[in-house]
């Protein structure tokens, strides 16, 4: 901090200085007098030397700025600062006071300024030519020593436009600006800016040009707000100062860019063009669920049935739209330089419905909306999407047919349809008759199934073998195919005629007579009418003949009957 510091206390003591001890004009009102130094100072010929203590107490008036620093630092005394060593006070060759040396650091702020300019106008012309002549040597000096000390440019500034010198006054305030922004400077810039504006409004101020280019060519340019042509051209007569360039094209991103230019400097602007993007709306048949433009994903549509919209580069893109159940779609876009938004509709290919379907019992017909598409086990693809009623039919004459719910087909979707088919089942119905008596056994496939009579038994539909067994009649078995109809069992049985055995059978009446004969017929023991009754309940008979007689012989498992005569 005491080095940036140094900058200002170096030079500007000894300036202001050679401004205080010229004697004011003869209509001065305000003349400024030295007040009695706080030390001693020794003065030889042109070199004073300070003999003032050192000072870290000082701080920074208020309204200070600095250009990169802080606001405030630790000042150099002026025995540090003015000292025959560092060569400025010689180089201006004046004699100061100390207090007009002091008083010169306080130069930083707008006020500061003002009291200086108020002084320098009280000078004669002899007195500012030569402030003005110590005034450069200072800078230069302070040049040469890498020192930036604004309130020497400041005070030659106010000189310059004392005399007239415009133009120089002009570029002396521009030197002043730069300086005041050096790191590590305090110094008001507003006092400068506000200067720095009123001298380039000045109209004696020398102008400066502008040759105004751009990449690609062709695009309007304004300066300040005001239309000069299009690039390239040239814009003469310009204040120095700080213009703002525009530049607009179409199809490009507008351009702004702000120069400074210099008493009768020409300046050159080259305004490089970024391509602006374009709106771009893309529909979709359906509406894409996700985009991808050059493979980086885009956001999806704000609404979920409308375009996608968003902004595009011009030039040739990858666009690739993706819907479920859709093939996903590439193409190549070609989008061209705005303004105005680009549109394109692309319509996607959808993907096959598959349909499986499986039935028990197999090889059964599939039938969508009375069209046979094929048989179980089936697997079908198509592009006929919609509600579809799906029928299986079966082959085997003894299942029912299917009708499932209504099926959604759609791009890309996989539906199943899977049926055990229901048997079909009939009523099975004998009665008795003549010849089918009461009390017939039924087997269906070898298997009791009743007793004459039988109604609507259920039986499914299948290929059965049928037996019917009955006292004194033949056993009936035969094949059917039973589909529900009567018509398919057999109403009659055939009486059953028995070949009556050739033996003599002697009144005793011994058993011995009936032996390796055959019962004609047997009944089952204890389905007699009177179990109470002794004698009824029949086993077995057996006959026998010879050629004069007819012999029978009963069993009973009740025992004999009671019988008076026979």
């Amino acid at each position: 901090m005491f080095i940036r510091k140094l900058a200002v206390s170096v030079f500007v003591p000894v300036i202001l200085g050679f401004f205080f001890s010229c004697e004011p004009g003869p209509s001065s009102k305000g003349e400024i007098k030295a007040l009695p130094s706080p030390t001693n100072t020794e003065v030889e010929g042109p070199k004073t030397v300070s003999t003032l203590e050192k000072s870290n107490a000082s701080t920074v008036p208020s309204g200070a700025e600095e250009g990169d620093s802080t606001a405030k630092a630790p000042r150099a005394t002026l025995a540090d600062t003015v000292n025959p060593a560092n060569g400025v006070q010689q180089t201006i060759g004046l004699t100061s006071k100390p207090l007009m040396a002091q008083e010169i650091l306080s130069i930083t702020t707008d006020a500061d300024v003002q009291r200086l300019e108020d002084r320098i106008t009280k000078m004669t012309d002899e007195q500012l030519t030569q402030t003005i002549t110590n005034l450069e040597k200072a800078e230069a000096e302070a040049e040469k020593k890498s020192k930036p000390v604004p309130a020497i440019q400041v005070a030659l500034a106010a000189c310059y436009g004392r005399k007239g010198l415009i133009d120089r006054a002009y570029t002396a305030i521009v030197r002043a600006e730069k300086a005041a922004k050096a790191p590590g400077v305090v110094f008001s810039l507003s006092a400068v800016y506000g200067r720095k504006e009123l001298l380039a409004m000045d109209p004696r101020l020398s102008p400066c040009a502008m040759v105004l280019e751009s990449n690609p060519p062709g695009a309007l340019l304004r300066v300040d707000g005001t239309e000069i042509g299009t690039t390239p051209t040239r814009a003469e007569g310009l204040r120095p100062g700080v213009h703002t360039v525009k530049a607009e094209l179409p199809g490009f991103e507008p351009y702004q860019e702000s120069v400074e230019g210099n008493l009768g400097e020409t300046i050159r602007v080259q305004a490089t063009l970024t391509i602006a993007p374009v709106e771009y709306i893309l529909d979709t048949e359906p509406p894409a669920e996700s985009i991808t433009l050059d493979g980086t994903a885009v956001d999806h549509p704000s609404s979920p049935n409308g375009p996608w919209t968003g902004t595009i580069l011009p030039g040739k893109h990858t666009l690739k739209a993706h819907v479920s159940g859709y093939n996903d779609l590439e193409t190549e876009l070609t989008v061209p330089l705005g303004p105005g938004n680009f549109r394109s509709a692309l319509r996607l290919t959808p993907k096959a419905c598959v349909l499986t379907v499986d039935s028990t019992p197999t090889g059964s017909s599939v039938i969508i909306d009375n069209k046979k598409i094929g048989v179980t086990p089936l697997r079908y693809e198509t592009l006929d999407f919609g509600e579809k009623d799906v029928s299986i039919v079966s082959s085997d004459w003894r299942y029912q047919d299917s009708v499932s719910p209504k099926v959604v087909l759609g791009p890309g979707i996989e539906r199943g349809v899977s049926k055990d088919l229901e048997r079909k089942i009939g009523n099975f119905t004998l009665q008795d008759g003549p010849s089918m008596p009461v009390g017939a056994t039924v087997f269906i496939n070898d298997q009791p199934f009743g007793t004459v009579p039988i109604f609507n038994k259920p039986l499914p539909y299948d290929n059965y073998t049928l037996k019917i067994v009955a006292n004194q009649y033949e056993v009936l078995s035969q094949p059917i195919r039973w589909e529900g109809h009567e018509e398919a069992l057999p109403r009659a049985l055939k009486k059953q005629y028995v070949e009556i055995p050739v033996r003599t059978i002697k009144i005793d009446g011994k058993l011995d007579d009936w032996a390796n004969l055959d019962p004609i017929l047997t009944d089952p023991v204890g389905n007699d009418t009177m179990p109470k009754q002794p004698g009824t309940d029949v086993t077995a008979l057996y006959m026998a003949k010879d050629k004069s007689y007819l012999y029978w012989r009963i069993d009973f498992a009740d025992g004999k009957p009671q019988w008076s005569t026979m």
